[in-house]
């Protein structure tokens, strides 16, 4: 595409392609991920003798992504914030109708089960109050992944019978909207959640 001085398009393609070789690729290497970040942030950056903050926010949402789904949590939560540096120095940021909010709030509650510590959870509920707002505004796409945030939030706190309505509605929400890799992630969450209640569900 840079051949034929299509930047805007490559420049919009390029951190999906590579987040998804990421995820075709057999092994994982998280600091493989962190040195593709940078390299792809300095090819867009040559493409056109600019800086495309736009792109490289985008960059290092899609791989905190893919952190996430390989479970390194902690990986994805410096993609967060290096996605947040970026996105300070520009008017326009990647959205993606709610895709950001949802996968940050997906990366804070797990960094909440691991360090306890309290602004992951302050983090969480900012994140689903920008997910509400776009259903307000006619998104209604969005209600399973509220939903599940919702249960992954009550589970920390031990609410466990609100926990499971929450994954169960996230379930059905997922399903009547055939949105089958966000329906996975809800039935994997339950049956995390069921396993760690000893729950023999989760078998």
């Amino acid at each position: 595409m840079i051949e034929y001085k299509q930047f805007i398009m490559h420049r919009m393609i390029f951190p999906i392609k590579h987040a998804v070789l990421n995820l075709s690729t057999s092994s994982y290497d998280p600091s493989f991920l962190v040195r593709q970040v940078k390299e792809q942030k300095d090819e867009l950056a040559q493409s056109s003798g600019k800086k495309h903050f736009v792109a490289t926010s985008e960059t290092y949402f899609f791989y905190g992504v893919v952190a996430y789904m390989f479970g390194e949590y902690a990986l994805a939560a410096e993609m967060v914030e290096k996605r947040r540096e970026v996105d300070a120095k520009v008017l326009r940021r990647p959205i993606l109708y709610g895709m950001v909010a949802f996968y940050d709030a997906l990366t804070f509650l797990a960094m909440a089960r691991i360090t306890s510590h309290y602004k992951w959870g302050v983090e969480v509920s900012s994140s689903i109050s920008v997910l509400e707002k776009f259903i307000q505004g006619g998104n209604p796409n969005l209600e399973n992944k509220v939903y599940l945030l919702k249960a992954e939030a009550k589970s920390l706190l031990d609410e466990k019978e609100d926990a499971l309505a929450m994954y169960e509605m996230a379930i059905a929400a997922a399903n009547n909207n055939a949105f089958i890799h966000e329906h996975a992630i809800a039935s994997e969450r339950l049956a995390d959640f069921l396993f760690q209640n000893g729950d023999p569900r989760a078998s």
